[in-house]
């Protein structure tokens, strides 16, 4: 700007010197911490405590759990135990379940069907798989591994896609024993049994 002057001078001299700190006595800035601390404090307090009790509660809920999970891990246990009593030391309780489940189901070929739970599990699939059509089954009867529905569907059509459904997929032999007309609808009567029985 100006070679000579007095702005280059006092430039030279602010490198060399710091200016004056105007923030300093009187003017001096201050923590705000010791003014607004006794009006948190109540409620920093309460924090804490409050944290202290969630904390407390939580580790006592995860320890009553924990005892627990020991106590149905040793009823599972006996269970097995009382049900497998060949079997030594249990290390994963389901999985040795299960393994043994399928064995049983080798050895009997009406468990490999699933027996009643899983027969009523193919059933039920295949009864909501038909779109639209309101089925319903009325009675059911297990005797021997073999099941005998009484089933009420709309037509003739939807109770044969429901047999269909379940020797399909199932691995099932379904027959339809009787289809009778009853109003707008039918009664049908279907025998579910493993395949080859």
């Amino acid at each position: 700007i100006v070679p000579d002057g007095g702005l280059p001078r006092m430039a030279t001299h602010s490198i060399a010197a710091p200016g004056i700190n105007l923030l300093q006595g009187a003017y001096a800035s201050r923590s705000t911490f010791g003014v607004y601390w006794p009006l948190w404090r109540v409620a920093a307090a309460l924090l804490v405590g409050l944290s202290i009790t969630v904390l407390g509660t939580k580790i006592l809920e995860i320890s009553n759990l924990n005892r627990q999970v020991a106590g149905l891990d040793q009823a599972i246990e006996q269970a097995i135990h009382y049900v497998f009593p060949e079997v030594g030391e249990i290390r994963d309780a389901r999985a040795l379940f299960e393994s043994k489940l399928r064995s049983l189901g080798r050895k009997n070929p009406q468990a490999a069907g699933g027996g009643f739970l899983g027969t009523l599990d193919h059933v039920a699939g295949a009864i909501g798989k038909q779109n639209g059509t309101l089925a319903t089954i009325e009675s059911i009867n297990y005797r021997s591994g073999i099941m005998e529905l009484r089933v009420v569907a709309p037509d003739v059509d939807s109770l044969d896609k429901i047999r269909e459904s379940i020797s399909k997929e199932s691995g099932l032999q379904a027959e339809i024993q009787s289809a009778n007309p009853d109003g707008d609808q039918v009664q049908g009567r279907l025998q579910i049994k493993p395949a080859g029985a």
